[in-house]
């Protein structure tokens, strides 16, 4: 029965695939192809390469010599390049020298005229930070002494109204705690008189006690 099934199965699988099977061969069709061209393309790629790296083998093997040639001509030249290179630096370091110098003369010229012309403002500004050191030392005593003088009353005033906000504080607060007391005390007991009534009738209830049946498991 199971056979028959099977073969009942694929052959409708054969008949509901006939339409299918032309775009298959298509798809054979079009993946052979592709895979010649690539294959064409390795190929052609390949030869190429190997033509390319025999011409840049061949291009090597000629200039070599020449590469050589001109690698012994550098070594032999270094020194003297290196030699004419130590006496340029010291040639341009001297004519730097001789022709900066004037410069230099000139640029200490200016800087001691500067240093110079500053000096009198310098002596200036010394004696007019260490007056205003001296006036700041002997005025500091005042100053903190008008201070205190002008502050004392405004210390006065407000030590004067703390103390007058304490006693307003401590003349008001005294009836709020006897009306607050007045009032939630009832209130309270009424409170502690209903909960404890709720617990004597709690506890006065009977509990109801649940029997186990024959039939319930263990």
């Amino acid at each position: 029965m199971h056979a028959h099934r099977d073969q009942r199965s694929s052959r409708l699988e054969v008949v509901l695939g006939l339409p299918l099977l032309p775009f298959v061969w298509a798809w054979d069709l079009l993946r052979w192809v592709g895979r010649g061209v690539r294959r064409v393309v390795a190929a052609i790629a390949g030869a190429v390469a190997r033509v390319f790296t025999a011409l840049g083998r061949a291009v090597s093997w000629l200039f070599r010599p020449l590469a050589r040639l001109l690698k012994a001509v550098g070594d032999a030249l270094r020194p003297l390049v290196e030699l004419l290179a130590k006496w340029g630096t010291a040639v341009l370091r001297l004519v730097e020298r001789v022709l900066l110098a004037p410069w230099r003369w000139l640029a200490a010229a200016f800087r001691a005229l500067g240093r110079l012309l500053l000096r009198p403002f310098q002596w200036v500004a010394a004696a007019w930070a260490a007056a205003r050191r001296w006036l700041v030392a002997a005025l500091r005593p005042v100053l903190q002494a008008l201070r205190a003088v002008c502050l004392a009353p405004l210390r006065w005033a407000g030590a004067a109204a703390r103390a007058v906000g304490r006693f307003f504080a401590r003349l008001f607060a005294a009836p709020v705690r006897w009306l607050r007391a007045l009032v939630l005390t009832p209130v309270r007991r009424v409170r502690d008189a209903v909960r404890r009534a709720r617990q004597r009738v709690t506890a006065a209830l009977p509990r109801p006690r649940l029997r186990r049946r024959p039939s319930d498991p263990a």
